[in-house]
């Protein structure tokens, strides 16, 4: 729907979703549709094999491309579809045997033998050994596997993503986890950039308060590195010249901060734990350079970690303490300090396009006002769906 429409009221001139029944005319500017028909041509999934639905006659000037609503609903409904129709778990067949000699499941840290129910089993997981799944004393050294690095990522990435210039991630190890972790590299998600050598500061948090702010002051945050934008829209990834350390129970907030409206996001907060007790939460977009932040939308990236070396087996991570973490994990804000492990120095564009010398970017104060920049991010995003409507009207309210 077109945030200002004009020729109401027109019988069937917008969606069932676009309330253009509160508008002059009633229930007669509606068509009985979402806005979108497939066209038969495959992937179903490509909103280009989508049309608008012919009833629809307020098109360019009640209606902007309506088919964007059935093509979401679709894509949503047909993920949890394949979800619903995956067989029930099945155990992994058991390998039966006569003896110990029958049975060998191709895994060097571990001991096999034949059960006396005739059936092969593990007797023994060897500890120091690549390959158990725990990280070990001089594992990460010897890029063993069971070390990472490992990545967490939200499970439905952003599926019409907006674009803006800045974005606040929480990263965070429960308290019952058994590891710290360090994290090495984050990637983007970003469109095709428009100037020319764009490019991507991370910064981290100096303290656990600095990105709750309404506007993000420049000296609270410390710079890590800079990264190049490619030419061409995609994923980056940027990797952080020296591992960013999370204790247990700790977090870090990283801002991410481009030179331009590039990098790619998504309409609603996400809170995410995995089996390693590693968190991931996003929720506030940001526009300007250390200007002003919003809540309520969803950063398109995925985070890359190694965990820290044991001494010595540890129990495995369960899912209640899981679950119990993340109904508190938005309002969570009594974690631990973290460790954080950064150089001092200063890196420039062409150092930053590979992996390479520890360094940093410097901060610097903010270049955009305020109020033009929120008004710019509202501009941005406000066109795209009904939902993001409502959630920037209610920032034009609180502003």
């Amino acid at each position: 729907l077109k945030s200002d429409p004009v020729g109401l009221p027109l019988d069937h001139s917008a969606t069932i979703m676009s309330y253009c029944n509160f508008c002059t005319g009633g229930v007669d500017n509606i068509a009985l549709t979402y806005g979108g028909l497939w066209d038969g041509n495959t992937p179903q999934s490509d909103i280009g094999h989508w049309m608008n639905h012919p009833d629809i006659a307020g098109i360019g000037t009640v209606s902007v491309e309506p088919k964007r609503v059935s093509h979401t609903i679709w894509n949503a409904l047909s993920d949890k579809a394949q979800e619903c129709v995956e067989p029930p778990f099945q155990s992994e067949m058991l390998q039966g045997c006569n003896d110990s000699s029958d049975c060998n499941d191709n895994n060097i840290c571990t001991i096999d033998m034949c059960s006396p129910d005739g059936v092969c089993v593990v007797s023994e997981t060897l500890g120091n050994c690549c390959g158990n799944g725990v990280c070990e004393q001089g594992e990460i050294s010897a890029d063993c596997s069971d070390c990472g690095p490992y990545t967490i990522k939200p499970s439905m990435p952003c599926e019409e993503c907006h674009a803006l210039d800045g974005f606040i991630l929480d990263v965070g190890v429960s308290e019952n986890a058994n590891q710290a972790i360090t994290l090495t590299s984050i990637a983007l998600r970003h469109k095709e950039p428009t100037q020319f050598r764009s490019n991507v500061e991370v910064f981290v948090a100096r303290s656990l308060k600095s990105g709750q702010a309404t506007k993000l002051t420049a000296s609270l945050w410390q710079g890590v590195t800079t990264a190049t934008v490619p030419d061409s829209n995609g994923m980056m990834e940027i990797r952080f010249p020296s591992p960013i350390t999370i204790d247990v129970a700790g977090k870090v907030e990283l801002y991410i901060a481009a030179s331009e409206e590039l990098i790619q996001f998504g309409v609603g907060a996400y809170s995410i734990e995995n089996d390693h007790g590693v968190q991931l939460h996003s929720n506030r977009a940001v526009s300007g350079r250390f200007g002003t932040a919003v809540e309520s939308f969803s950063l398109n990236c995925e985070v890359k970690y190694l965990v820290e070396e044991v001494t010595s087996f540890l129990p495995l991570y369960t899912d209640e303490f899981r679950n119990e973490r993340l109904s508190a994990l938005p309002g969570d804000t009594s974690a631990v300090e973290p460790t954080v492990t950064i150089p001092d120095s200063s890196v420039s564009e062409a150092q930053a396009k590979s992996p390479p010398a520890n360094t940093m970017s410097e901060l610097t104060a903010p270049d955009r006002n305020d109020e033009v920049s929120a008004a710019t991010m509202y501009m941005s995003i406000a066109s795209s769906s009904a939902t993001t409507v409502v959630l920037l009207a209610l920032l034009r309210a609180m502003m």
